[in-house]
């Protein structure tokens, strides 16, 4: 049944005879009824919906690490952020009723810059988290002012927490974690961002280095946060 606003020829929402009315873009747009709906909800099928799931879930989760990793990226692709971390980590969650995420391959950022190279993470007591870094100075294109990132994902609470920029030289993020992430297990990935904000030439790449480029992330471990 189709509700209806703004008297007989205003806005349908819904069942209308043979046609189904509802606002697309801010505009009334009518498609045909389909009467007869499959959903047998096979094995395979709700498999599929929940590997969907839980690739939904991860993409909300890790919003404020590709808000900021995949921008760039997605815009040269014409896509949302949010849309290209689905599309680029499809195949790392399984289809199963249970489905099973391999964290060490999820990427949350991907651009030219000039990574770190991350040696591991520490849980420290008071819910604290130490990433340690080499600064990867050596490498061309590696900027003193370049900041890096860390982003922790927790496992069983949904969602992540995101450092903030950290200066390339100095060796080290550290991240601080609410208590109820006591005795989680969390996965931590890190990348690089540059803090140009406007084009500039770059004698060492050779190129210009477009503003706030990123490196690709890094998937730098699994810890428990220590209460």
């Amino acid at each position: 049944m189709s509700k209806n606003s703004q008297g007989y020829m205003g806005i349908q929402i819904g069942k209308l005879g043979p046609a189904v009315g509802r606002i697309y873009r801010r505009e009334q747009v009518y498609s045909a009824y389909q009467p007869h709906v499959r959903n047998p909800r096979t094995e395979a099928q709700q498999a599929n919906r929940a590997r969907f799931r839980r690739l939904m879930g991860l993409t909300r989760a890790f919003v404020p690490a590709t808000a900021l990793g995949l921008s760039a990226a997605a815009e040269n692709a014409g896509l949302h952020y949010r849309n290209l971390f689905t599309k680029l980590n499809a195949d790392a969650v399984s289809t199963a009723m249970e489905p099973e995420v391999r964290y060490g391959e999820l990427v949350v950022a991907l651009g030219p810059a000039v990574g770190v190279m991350f040696s591991g993470v520490a849980a420290e007591s008071g819910g604290k988290v130490v990433v340690a870094y080499d600064a990867n100075m050596e490498t061309p294109g590696a900027g003193v002012r370049d900041e890096v990132y860390v982003f922790a994902y927790g496992e069983g609470l949904g969602y992540g927490v995101m450092s903030g920029g950290v200066a390339r030289t100095v060796g080290r993020v550290e991240l601080e974690l609410p208590s109820v992430w006591a005795g989680e297990r969390m996965h931590v990935y890190g990348f690089v961002r540059t803090t140009n904000r406007q084009a500039e030439w770059d004698e060492a790449l050779g190129r210009q280095r477009l503003p706030f480029e990123v490196s690709g992330s890094v998937y730098v471990g699994v810890a428990v946060v220590v209460e």
